[in-house]
């Protein structure tokens, strides 16, 4: 059934909360309250008028609905700043054929891994609009998913990279939505941490390195109900409640994941080897993991083994696979070191990363009285008159059409650094073998990816409510319910998971490649292919000196956030309702006032009655008989004011998705169904 007044969603539902609440027309039509950027210090205004922080612009919605007498639920509303840093590495002690020591493979690279984070990112102004773009889209519903992370500006005297992380968010019915827009910055910090007598092997630990990230975190969502409005439809007026869902969080990524800390990284360098990485965050800790020795002994005994260990710094803005492709990632309890799919954006690693960072959802529940749809032979037997009484209580049925709409945006930042022993050993070396540059490599590594993900889903819930009583008066008088029917059928239409290609760039250096080929990079791969085609031997070095002498570039602001109205007559289109509804009971005994035998005879009728002519025999049945009462198919009306069965009583019944509904509906498979 298309129905003209379901066009209530082409209209943003901010427009039927606020439109009378003096609120600046124009600003709703360009996205409203929902498409003002958000930032936990600055404060908004509407029309003139203060309207506190703007991240608070959903509940400040919320309020202005309820006091349009509309039910608005506010469900998260929470904004903060966070700040942490993401250890990039150490400076540590020079080695010369003056000065060679025990070295446990860790650290020295610090000072080229940090510019070249800064400096990787800072290649996404040569790109078109100064953005990188991940689209995942789900044709059929029209569901897209658009990550953009979009230069701003650089500061060079600090290397300070400011960009955003922005969300777009577009469904069938509900529109496009710049659903947030996260802005961000990256800066380069160092710390001298020799006075606090950090060693890697016998070397000192000079400086620590780390860039700081700090952004704004948001959660915030809402559900808003419309007042009821009447819709004239071939079967007659009938009440429809619009249904609006909306909400959006961009947090700050970090360790356990999981409740896990350390973990098990293959380095492409060393693949193959076990290994032992711990996670870490900051310089002063970061240092110290730089410390750890790759050498397990067992007390008293003269057994020494190699473990390879390391460390993992890893930041993300935004989340991961909010659809139900995949399961979240969890550590076997058994494995102290487990393998974790850090570099697998597909794969979230905790219920937080699982988080969508955007939901959008409608429904319309659409709710009609089918009393004066009964069959004239039922009609005219409930009078709810006379000695016996047999009355209609309760007649109608609902159908409830959605389509819902999560997304997932992340942008992550990796960094690792293992070391390992490339010397074999026996059980007899002790108490150490030898530990030096000749015997020992490190993998360096830096990876920035990005990637979204949309999931969409349809669905539609129906039910029937009726309630039918007999009432005998006299001595001998008692009531009994004859029908008190309230099955309910939940049907998922559709559902699909849809990812955008993975971007990634990357910094990656061999220990033993640093010192033989005199190159601190032996892979270094940005988002501008032209521009690192430009550098030739060592690349990576050449591109991060020639970032830091560029002049700086103010920060501006990021672009404005839009919304483009959706297509709400999809929600029409989807729409089923219960159709052959199976109304039955056995016959009633019972007494006269003089005491003498009376029967009420048995009914058995069919509501909306409607021809399965088409469908497979086995997927028909027949209302015949009381334990059949209660039993439905649903249908969809044609623009002609006909009606054509979806789906009947015998295959809800074999999908799982009727509640409620008798079993004996698809008892029998031979019939030849019901016809008008």
């Amino acid at each position: 059934m298309r129905m003209r007044s379901l066009n209530v969603f082409g209209m943003l539902v901010v427009f039927f909360a606020l439109l009378n609440q003096n609120v600046d027309a124009q600003t709703l039509a360009n996205g409203g309250l929902l498409s003002i950027q958000y930032d936990c210090d600055q404060v908004s205004k509407v029309n003139g008028e203060t309207m506190g922080s703007k991240f608070t612009s959903l509940e400040t919605l919320c309020n202005l609905i309820d006091q349009t007498g509309m039910g608005c639920k506010n469900v998260a509303n929470v904004c903060k700043k966070k700040t942490r840093e993401l250890f990039v590495g150490t400076q540590i002690e020079l080695a010369t054929p003056q000065n060679l020591k025990d070295w446990n493979g860790l650290g020295g690279l610090g000072a080229f891994y940090n510019p070249a984070t800064v400096c990787l990112m800072r290649d996404i102004k040569n790109l078109p609009d100064q953005k990188i773009v991940n689209i995942a889209s789900i044709p059929l519903i029209k569901g897209t998913g658009e990550q953009e992370i979009g230069f701003t500006g650089f500061d060079q005297k600090s290397g300070t990279f400011f960009g955003y992380h922005k969300l777009r968010a577009c469904g069938k019915v509900v529109g496009c939505l710049d659903i947030f827009t996260q802005e961000f910055e990256l800066k380069p910090v160092t710390s001298h941490v020799q006075s606090l007598g950090f060693r890697a092997g016998d070397y000192a630990i000079k400086d620590a390195y780390a860039i700081e990230l700090k952004t704004d975190v948001l959660a915030q969502g809402f559900t808003a109900k419309l007042p009821s409005i009447e819709v004239v439809t071939p079967i007659g007026p009938v009440s429809v409640t619009p249904e609006f869902r909306l909400g959006r969080y961009s947090d700050l990524v970090s360790s356990p994941f999981g409740g896990n800390k350390q973990s098990s990284y293959v380095s492409s360098y060393f693949k193959g080897d076990t290994n032992r990485t711990y996670d870490v965050y900051g310089r002063n800790i970061g240092a110290y993991a730089t410390t750890m020795s790759p050498l397990d002994s067992n007390p008293g005994s003269v057994d020494i083994k190699f473990s390879q260990k390391g460390w993992i710094s890893n930041l993300a803005l935004g989340g991961r696979d909010s659809g139900n492709s995949n399961a979240i990632w969890k550590p076997n309890p058994n494995t102290e070191f487990p393998i974790r799919p850090d570099l697998t954006l597909k794969t979230s690693r905790s219920e937080e990363e699982k988080t969508p960072n955007a939901y959008l959802g409608a429904s319309a529940l659409v709710s009609y009285g089918i009393s004066d749809k009964l069959p004239s032979s039922l009609i005219a037997r409930l009078s709810c008159s006379g000695f016996v009484e047999l009355c209609l209580n309760a007649a109608s049925v609902y159908a409830k059409p959605s389509i819902d709409f999560s997304f997932s945006s992340q942008l992550n930042f990796f960094q690792n650094e293992q070391s390992y022993w490339n010397q074999k050993h026996t059980q007899g070396e002790f108490p150490k073998p030898v530990l030096t540059l000749d015997t020992f490599d490190q993998s360096r590594e830096l990876k920035i990816q990005s990637l979204s993900s949309v999931n969409g889903a349809l669905s539609i819930e129906s039910g029937l409510n009726l309630n039918i009583s007999l009432r005998v008066h006299g001595p001998f008088g008692f009531s009994k319910t004859l029908i008190d029917l309230t099955p309910k059928i939940e049907v998922p239409l559709y559902s699909k998971s849809e990812y955008s290609k993975q971007r990634e760039v990357r910094a990656q250096s061999l220990g033993s490649s640093v010192v033989s080929q005199k190159k601190f990079f032996q892979d270094y791969t940005s988002w501008d292919q032209a521009n690192q085609a430009a550098y030739s031997d060592d690349g990576g070095l050449k591109a991060i000196q020639q970032c830091m002498k560029e002049p700086g570039i103010e920060k501006k602001s990021p672009p404005e956030m839009k919304y483009e109205r959706g297509d709400p007559s999809f929600l029409g289109e989807i729409l089923e309702q219960p159709c052959n509804i199976c109304v039955a009971w056995d016959e009633v005994n019972y007494k006269d006032d003089n005491g003498n035998d009376k029967t009420e005879a048995a009914g058995l009728y069919t509501i909306l009655p409607t021809t399965q002519a088409g469908v497979p025999l086995e997927n028909r049945w027949t209302c015949k008989s009381a334990r059949q009462s209660g039993c439905y198919d649903m249908c969809r009306y044609l623009p002609d004011g006909t009606r054509e069965i979806s789906r009947t009583a015998v295959q809800l019944l074999k999908t799982g998705t009727a509640e409620g509904m008798p079993k004996s509906c698809k008892a029998d498979f031979s019939t030849h169904g019901i016809t008008n």
